[in-house]
């Protein structure tokens, strides 16, 4: 018996004989050079079995010929789903080469294995995916933690669903404690903070939305949010991607812009009396 196997554009993948041993080497030779012989050029071109029923005489061509004295040959394509994974052929008795039950059962094993072809086909694909998904999950997940200003993920709920080191940094609280929580829960005005996000879901995005973090030991930082809703393979809203940006030094410039223009304001006053 030998197993054929190609890829999609015919090109020898990998082979397998049982029963043939040193004799196989040279068809594997010629496989490998792209020579495939009558009765597997046969096979490839149509569906059932080709059968040979003196391969001695009738496949001068083929290594295997003087292995055949006495015997028959049945070769099948392995095929499954209209994909044609490449080719078996056996040696058989002459009677059994030519017998259209034996060619039944020929195909079901031809079928059987082309069916098992095409499920590790599959489960490769689905490793192959899989890692894909693993990196681009890496990938994403360092673009998330690279980021200084704290980052979190909402669901429909108001839960959230995930968080970077930064969101950690200014709660107080890990990553573990907060995946789960109300997102509410750790701004000074929680309804303001509720009211946020379900505009998000309402509107598909906020700007600028002005909220204030409490961190777990009473520090407060205010913040302002930018928040977009995110969505599934089918297009569904599934949650809220929020962004805060740290404005406490910005609160400082300010706050230090209107004691200079009060007390710039005071020294006008004054001048105005001196006057």
């Amino acid at each position: 018996m030998a197993v054929i196997l190609e890829d999609e554009s015919g090109e020898l993948m990998a082979t397998a004989e049982a029963g043939l041993g040193k004799a196989f080497l040279p068809v594997a030779e010629r496989l490998k050079n792209g020579v495939l012989t009558a009765c597997g050029q046969k096979a490839l071109s149509q569906p059932g079995v080709v059968a040979t029923e003196d391969p001695f005489s009738a496949c001068v061509d083929c290594p295997l010929a003087k292995e055949y004295s006495g015997r028959g040959a049945m070769t099948v394509r392995l095929e499954f789903h209209d994909v044609v994974y490449g080719l078996l052929a056996v040696s058989v008795p002459r009677a059994m080469a030519v017998d259209e039950e034996e060619h039944s059962l020929f195909e079901e094993v031809a079928r059987d294995i082309a069916f098992a072809l095409h499920s590790i086909e599959l489960e490769e694909e689905r490793e192959r995916a899989g890692e894909a998904l693993r990196s681009a999950g890496a990938y994403t997940r360092s673009l998330i933690e690279a980021s200084l200003d704290p980052l979190v993920t909402i669901d429909k709920n108001g839960k959230i669903t995930d968080v970077n080191v930064s969101t950690e940094r200014v709660t107080g609280c890990s990553r573990e404690e907060l995946i789960g929580t109300e997102f509410c829960g750790y701004f000074t005005e929680p309804e303001k903070a509720r009211a946020g996000y379900k505009r998000v879901f309402s509107e598909g995005t906020v700007r600028d939305y002005e909220l204030e973090l409490r961190h777990r030991d009473g520090r407060v930082t205010p913040v302002l949010y930018n928040a977009s809703v995110y969505r599934d393979e089918a297009g569904e809203v599934v949650g809220v991607f929020a962004a805060a940006r740290d404005v406490t030094e910005r609160r400082r410039i300010e706050e230090r812009l209107e004691h200079f223009n009060a007390v710039l304001r005071a020294i006008r006053g004054v001048d105005r009396l001196i006057t």
